[in-house]
């Protein structure tokens, strides 16, 4: 067995993994990963109203950001994760 490591983009994404998913799932497996946290990602609908829900309540309770600490906070995510600097 061998591990491959490809990136590709977002253009040739879905054509490689179709041509990948030909072959049998015995002798090929398939690990999607991205530059991302795993907290910021969703996976279903149930998750995206959980979490829509749980922010509602925050901010009912006055549990929020102002837009100066918002700001902040992109910024530094954007710099510190992903090296996009502003």
């Amino acid at each position: 067995m061998h591990t491959l490591q490809i990136k590709v983009s977002d253009n040739l994404y879905n054509d490689v993994i179709s041509y990948l998913s030909k072959y049998p799932k015995s002798e090929l497996k398939i690990k999607k990963t991205t530059p991302y946290p795993k907290d910021i990602l969703v996976s279903s609908v149930e998750e995206v109203r959980r979490r829509v829900h749980e922010a509602e309540a925050r901010v009912a309770n006055g549990e929020y950001l102002t837009q100066e600490e918002f700001e902040k906070q992109m910024d530094d995510f954007f710099e510190n994760e992903l090296g996009i600097k502003r």
